[in-house]
């Protein structure tokens, strides 16, 4: 971490003569500050997006979180977290007993409307990055430093990791990677001095701190053998080793209470003799995020590459930590905390191979972070002295760094589609809850009854509107009581087509244009009977590469690109005689479809 010793001494180094002061360090220096306010600027913007984009629904093991919270209201009882009934939840092979209060505190006091999840996800993700990053921050003039510090941030908040910045349910995982890197700062700086007693209260706040680590997230368990190892090469007093010790035992003896092999993951009993198998993964595990932005980029799949290059870092890290450890300045307290840091997270890498093995290649958006993290402690484990005196040192290292806003901005690109196919599925997922043919879809989540009895009734009387984007309290209602004037614009239902096993309920498909010439993108569409009720709802965003063709062609002066997401997802209730008016929305605006476009009649 940096205080005030530390800014005094960045400033100390503007007035010291050496490297700074000549041709080739001022030109380094104007660079790095340049590249630090481009990092901070694409973390703030990236920030932003992720929080306005986020999903505006639970899904999947988010349902499985508000089940747990008031999926039982039918008979009265709510948890009480406080009186450990928290300590009952399973989320897969994970213990989210401290995320619990986060959930239920959104849910009460939010509605539900992710936000603040999301939020303290983002402030404990950038301190995450900046705690990584102290290693060679404090070892750097200050102008590289920033540098550093926006470049990291940029990385830690690029689209590539947009599953754990959207997903309110994250907030898990960066409660468990916040703590542990604490832990293992902590212990690097703190332990191990001449004062037994003072050692003694920071062996408290680590054990305190590692064990809300375990109970947030799985990823926390893999703390505990690092600091351990830590203790024994550090040569910690016999009590300081003995009392990290009996904390490991005690949280794993907790944590294996409610453990159970999960049918549809690899079991670790049978992974752990595929030793080939698993050193794979966790070598994609890490270098995956980097490599699939070129793969996505060509169109190639560089899975072996990936396993390629992993297994590089890991060669290297491994010469690089024996060297600090055992050869090279053993007393370099920051150097260790970064290679703690990387050790954490190829142990990451090594416990998720044993569950996941033969279940996906590694490669999944949400565990991109650990890999980003992993990449912002080598710097500080390669780097344990002083760098702000070497010229070719500083041109490496802005070097690298804007290498990492380049891969925090060009994976913008590669993930754009995967980034609105899931905003798009959970909206679908929401839509078909909302008209009960949630087994119509993939969905929000595997069980219906939990969706349809259990969880969705209860979380959509506490949040009407649930969110910006879902507007379903107009369905049911009377057209007049919310829209007043239209226009008309653009636009075609194409089919209704019944859904199977659910009479009266059609899905909706076409296109839709806002303004008389079809200039704006429509956000909603919604469907009018012939009593003047809302009858149903589409969201306007579905890609559809064909009809954007056609489009750019009756409207050649708009761009094709947004042309593209002109679809239509969504349902409609109506009779085998119902006549049916459609219009489209646009930031509270409202348009009828032209004349010869709209659908007047369903099918049967």
């Amino acid at each position: 971490m940096i205080g005030w010793a530390d800014i005094k001494r960045m400033a100390a180094n503007v007035n010291s003569k050496g490297d700074n002061f000549s041709l080739p360090g001022r030109i380094i220096n104007i660079l790095a500050l340049l590249g630090g306010v481009l990092g901070f600027a694409v973390f703030f913007s990236y920030s932003c997006y992720f929080i306005k984009e986020r999903f505006q629904v639970p899904v999947w093991d988010g349902i499985a979180v508000l089940h747990f919270l008031f999926g039982n209201q039918e008979t009265g009882h709510t948890p009480n977290l406080f009186l450990g009934e928290a300590f009952r939840v399973r989320d897969n092979e994970h213990r989210p007993i401290f995320p619990m209060f986060l959930w239920q505190f959104d849910y009460f006091m939010f509605k539900s409307t992710g936000l603040f999840p999301v939020l303290v996800s983002h402030i404990l993700a950038a301190l995450t990055a900046v705690i990584a990053l102290s290693g060679i921050i404090r070892r750097v003039a200050w102008p590289i430093g920033f540098l550093i510090a926006g470049a990291g941030l940029a990385l830690t908040f690029a689209p590539m990791n947009y599953e754990n910045l959207m997903w309110e349910k994250q907030v898990h995982v960066y409660m468990s990677l916040f703590f542990s890197t604490l832990s293992l700062w902590l212990a690097a700086t703190k332990v191990g001095g001449s004062d037994l007693r003072q050692d003694a209260v920071w062996l408290l706040l680590i054990g305190i701190f590692s064990f809300v680590a375990s109970f947030s997230f799985g990823y926390g368990m893999v703390v505990w053998p690092v600091l351990i190892g830590h203790a024994l090469l550090s040569r910690w007093r016999l009590p300081l080793t003995g009392t990290i010790v009996v904390f490991f035992l005690l949280t794993t003896a907790l944590y294996a209470t409610t453990w159970m092999s999960l049918s549809h993951h690899d079991n670790p009993a049978d992974t752990i003799f595929h030793p080939w198998g698993v050193l794979k993964y966790t070598a994609a595990f890490l270098f995956a995020p980097f490599i699939r932005i070129a793969g996505l980029l060509v169109g190639t799949d560089w899975h072996q590459i990936a396993i390629a290059g992993g297994l590089c870092l890991l060669a290297i890290f491994i010469f690089g930590a024996v060297r600090r450890y055992l050869i090279l300045e053993p007393e370099n307290s920051r150097a260790r905390f970064s290679v703690m840091v990387g050790t954490f997270c190829i142990g990451i890498g090594f416990i998720t191979a044993l569950g996941r093995l033969n279940i996906n290649t590694g490669d999944s958006s949400r565990y991109f972070i650990v890999a980003i993290l992993f990449l912002l402690a080598l710097p500080g484990m390669i780097w344990s002295g002083r760098v702000n005196e070497s010229t070719l040192r500083n041109a490496f290292l802005v070097s690298f760094f804007y290498l990492l806003i380049g891969t925090a901005v060009s994976s913008q690109f590669t993930y754009r589609n995967d980034i609105e196919k899931i905003t798009m599925d959970t909206i679908e997922g929401a839509l078909a809850a909302e008209f009960k043919v949630s087994d119509t879809v993939r969905g929000l989540y595997p069980n219906k009854i939990i969706i349809d009895e259990q969880v969705w009734p209860y979380y959509r009387r506490r949040q009407n509107e649930i969110g910006r984007k879902l507007p379903y309290s107009w369905i049911g209602k009377p057209f007049a009581e919310i829209f007043d004037t239209y226009s008309s614009c653009p636009g075609q239902v194409e089919a209704l087509k019944p859904v199977a096993g659910h009479p009266g309920i059609y899905t909706i498909r076409g296109w839709a244009r806002f303004g008389n010439f079809g200039q704006q993108p429509a956000d909603w569409v919604v469907a009018v009977d012939q009593n003047a009720i809302i009858a149903g709802l589409a969201r306007v965003a579905a890609a559809t590469p064909a009809l954007g063709k056609q489009l750019f062609d009756l409207y050649p002066d708009h761009v094709q690109r947004q042309s593209e997401r002109s679809g239509l997802v969504g349902y409609v209730r109506a009779g085998s005689e119902t006549t049916l008016d459609f219009y489209a929305i646009h930031d509270k605006e409202i348009c009828r479809f032209e004349s010869g476009l709209a659908v007047e009649r369903t099918g049967s």
